[in-house]
């Protein structure tokens, strides 16, 4: 992950009121490297529901945890880096819900593979975690 230029290298509280700022981080970085306005509110709202999921379904109710967000440049590629420090989660498990089953919640997944061009989720290379890596596309 550690390749091309680092735009953003930020640890913060897992906690809701933490995502205003981590959406504005997120957005002048992507900006930064002359992403379409289109691109770059998919960026964000990709790493908005990706930290919410973390928030609400990694760390929990217990609001104690903590997020490393990093965002990376390689040419003509965004990646976005995001690593909790929770019980590790099955990947298998984090599909988005049917579509057609309507009620409130559970889309976050869905988003996240629908604007982004690859979404992974990763191991950490030693300790509790998990890594989501999730990249798009940008003009160079």
């Amino acid at each position: 992950m550690r390749q091309g230029k680092c735009l953003v290298n930020l640890r913060f509280a897992a906690r809701a009121d933490q995502l205003k700022e981590i959406r504005k981080t997120v957005r002048r970085a992507a900006a930064g490297v002359n992403c379409e306005p289109e691109i770059v509110d998919s960026i964000v709202l990709a790493v908005n529901e990706a930290c919410m999921n973390i928030i609400q379904h990694a760390y929990g109710p217990q609001d104690t945890g903590e997020i490393i967000l990093e965002i990376l440049k390689e040419q003509n590629e965004l990646t976005v880096r995001l690593t909790d420090f929770a019980e590790p989660i099955d990947p298998a498990t984090c599909r988005p819900r049917r579509l057609d089953e309507l009620r409130p919640g559970g889309l976050g997944t869905h988003f996240m593979s629908a604007l982004m061009d690859d979404v992974q989720y990763l191991r950490p290379p030693s300790g509790p975690g998990n890594i989501l890596v999730m990249k798009k596309k940008i003009p160079e």
